[in-house]
């Protein structure tokens, strides 16, 4: 593999990647009350799968509790 480093840009030799506009992903939003899982939690989930400039599906649920952390390492 050869590296040509331009001065904006840089081209890799014999390198193939698919378009990726063509691709589907799936996007996910967390928000919270803050970063720390021991007295924080998550108050909302979204996530929508995205193509070619177009939201294709969507998914959001607002989750009123309290201690997220907790209920996930009960056991």
């Amino acid at each position: 593999m050869k590296i040509t480093l331009l001065p904006d840009t840089y081209f890799i030799e014999n390198l193939s990647v698919s378009p990726l506009q063509d691709r589907m992903y799936c996007i996910f939003d967390l928000e919270g009350t803050g970063i720390n899982p021991v007295v924080e939690s998550v108050t909302q989930f979204g996530a929508m799968h995205y193509q070619r400039g177009q939201i294709c599906k969507h998914f959001h649920h607002l989750h009123v509790q309290t201690n997220l952390y907790q209920n996930l390492w009960r056991n």
